[in-house]
């Protein structure tokens, strides 16, 4: 709860920040890209006979954008984005069957999708003059967990025979809230009528606990996305 407060006070700083802007120092536009998403696994909070590894998971970033100058080349950007975190997962388990007394050994993969709206709340600031501009940002994310899916797929071995399984359901998520930092940089380039064209890329992450159960995970990602501002006034 406190990260909450903490992020709901810096959102209350930056809005007062860019009230006193003029409508010429305002842009807004929307963006779209991929977000390579992951999962850190705290060393230690897995109890279970399971080894797991993480590896990226594709999903897409998308939604509107508005940025207001405060002072000189320092901006505030804010952002309301649809964000699909998640991973991709391979697992291996071994355990004895409690009836059969057989040694079993289980090789699968997982594919897990989260679904966010995702609210940034960044300082920008424009590096050089012209044109062409490089930039770096950095700030907090709020995310608010939408829905989730996880598919498996898994060869379960008894005896030297392969049995094959899997399936689809909903992770079960802790909290509404993912909380995140976010930094990262870009170029934007100035077309006709003042409208500005960007891309840039930024790594995030989390720190908030994602999943229920004894394991504690956080996400994180690296997300690279384009886009067009249009002034306002």
């Amino acid at each position: 709860m406190t990260k909450i407060q903490s992020t709901l006070v810096i959102l209350s700083l930056l809005s007062i920040s860019a009230r006193n802007v003029e409508a010429q120092d305002m842009m807004i536009g929307a963006r779209i890209g991929s977000n390579l998403a992951d999962q850190e696994i705290v060393p230690g909070s897995v109890n279970f006979n399971e080894t797991l590894s993480t590896s990226m998971h594709a999903g897409l970033i998308a939604g509107g954008q508005f940025d207001s100058k405060v002072w000189g080349s320092l901006w505030v950007s804010t952002q309301l984005l649809i964000d699909q975190k998640g991973s991709h997962q391979g697992f291996t388990n071994s355990f004895e069957d409690q009836v059969s007394q057989q040694a079993v050994s289980v090789v699968g993969t997982r594919n897990l999708t989260m679904n966010y709206l995702e609210m940034p709340f960044l300082l920008k600031f424009n590096v050089g003059e012209g044109d062409f501009q490089p930039y770096i940002f950095a700030g907090p994310s709020l995310g608010i967990f939408l829905w989730s899916s996880e598919s498996y797929s898994y060869i379960s071995t008894m005896n030297g025979q392969n049995t094959p399984g899997g399936g689809t359901y909903s992770a079960r998520i802790h909290g509404v809230f993912d909380i995140s930092a976010l930094f990262g940089g870009g170029v934007s380039r100035k077309i006709t009528s003042g409208r500005l064209l960007f891309v840039d890329a930024g790594y995030s992450i989390g720190g908030q606990k994602i999943f229920n159960g004894n394991a504690y995970v956080t996400s994180r990602d690296i997300r690279v996305a384009a886009g067009i501002l249009f002034p306002l006034g």
